[in-house]
């Protein structure tokens, strides 16, 4: 049954990139509306998960916001990041080291990264992909192409990052995140989300470390 709030977890994931790349329209073919973001400047969808809710806020860089404007605000508390390029214009894949670099220097270790490439099937392609498999293997990053006229391609990116999200949740990891979620309609996304991690510090079994994540992320009663 899910909490009070209408669900059981909560992740936000940070949708980043140069401007222009196509960022809200991949929000937007993901959660099956062209609603704008809520009063929190959020974008929610909520799925199910082996019996739990779960509840995604997808924040994103807006307007002409460049790289050399985020903040630190920008990062504080996501989960996951989600670089975005257009695979028409070099310029804005050449930029992606960047981004990666702030997304270090403001986040920890155990936030989760995808990058993806916002296909235009109409407009020739700059990026080549032997670029992208260089890239991907240098950084270490999953990178994968999306085109929001084909919203399964545009699923399966933002559901690798979730499944990760998942995974790292339901069999435990070295790391504990912790978040804590108020109270809040699913409908009017009241809810707001606060995220800390801290190292584990000290050796505990598979199982103390999976009730731990387990707890930490439904919140409290």
């Amino acid at each position: 049954m899910a909490k009070k709030g209408g669900y059981d977890f909560l992740f936000k994931i940070l949708v980043a990139g140069d401007p222009k790349v196509g960022k809200t329209t991949l929000i937007q073919s993901f959660i099956g509306n062209t609603n704008p973001p809520n009063s929190e400047g959020c974008y929610v969808k909520t799925i199910n998960l082996e019996g739990k809710v779960v509840k995604l806020m997808l924040y994103e860089t807006t307007g002409m916001q460049s790289v050399d404007t985020v903040t630190t605000s920008s990062f504080r508390g996501v989960h996951a990041i989600v670089l975005v390029f257009d695979t028409t214009r070099a310029a804005t894949f050449e930029g992606l080291s960047t981004w990666l670099a702030e997304a270090d220097k403001y986040t920890k270790d155990d936030v989760k990264k995808l990058v993806v490439g916002n296909v235009r099937p109409a407009t020739p392609r700059e990026v080549d992909p032997a670029q992208v498999t260089a890239f991907a293997n240098s950084t270490r990053v999953n990178v994968v192409d999306a085109d929001p006229a084909q919203p399964a391609s545009v699923t399966a990116a933002f559901e690798s990052v979730v499944r990760s999200l998942w995974s790292k949740v339901s069999l435990g990891s070295s790391t504990t995140t912790t978040a804590s979620a108020s109270s809040g309609s699913t409908t009017t996304t009241t809810s707001s989300a606060a995220a800390t991690t801290t190292s584990n510090t000290t050796s505990t079994s598979q199982s103390t470390k999976k009730r731990g994540l387990f707890s930490s992320f439904m919140g409290r009663h």
